[in-house]
């Protein structure tokens, strides 16, 4: 079989002025991670797969530079800020809604995620211990918590 190149042509395009960063697919919606180097900003967009439309754009978080993609989860988008600029160690997350770009919740306190049924797993460590929180995906709401050396842990693989 020949393909011919003049036969091939893009379903759609976008166009923007910054660096594309990262493109993650989950759930219909192609996110978007978009980068100023000169400016050490980034910020993230929502397009619908099948049709290239912008569903939402210009999400932008508090030290913007330093977030990154975590995952989608369902119908959620997970950012996760490093912990300090020089140290790349994963932070404080931010959960975002997939269809429209607005941030459900956030936390501080926990990093190295996971995400099993409907709920958002992390490590919470503090000087004394480590533990690991069971978050609602959709709400932020603390469903669950148990040690990091419980036999539950071994099955999310952090």
């Amino acid at each position: 079989m020949k393909i011919l190149r003049s036969n091939l042509r893009p379903a759609w395009t976008f166009k923007t002025d910054k660096k594309v960063w990262r493109l993650l697919p989950g759930s219909g919606v192609l996110v978007t991670e978009l980068r100023d180097p000169d400016a050490k900003t980034s910020e993230y967009a929502g397009i619908d797969i099948e049709t290239g439309s912008l569903l939402w754009e210009g999400l932008i978080l508090e030290n913007s530079w330093w977030v990154a993609i975590n995952r989608i989860f369902k119908e959620v988008l997970i950012l996760q800020q490093f912990v300090r600029p020089d140290m790349p160690t994963p932070g404080k997350i931010f959960v975002v809604d997939l269809r429209d770009g607005k941030l459900l919740w956030h936390n501080d306190d926990v990093s190295d995620l996971n995400a099993s049924e409907d709920t958002i797993y992390g490590i919470r460590k503090s000087i004394q211990s480590s533990g690991i929180i069971g978050f609602d995906f959709r709400t932020g709401v603390e469903k669950l918590a148990f040690p990091a050396d419980d036999p539950r842990a071994d099955e999310l693989s952090f």
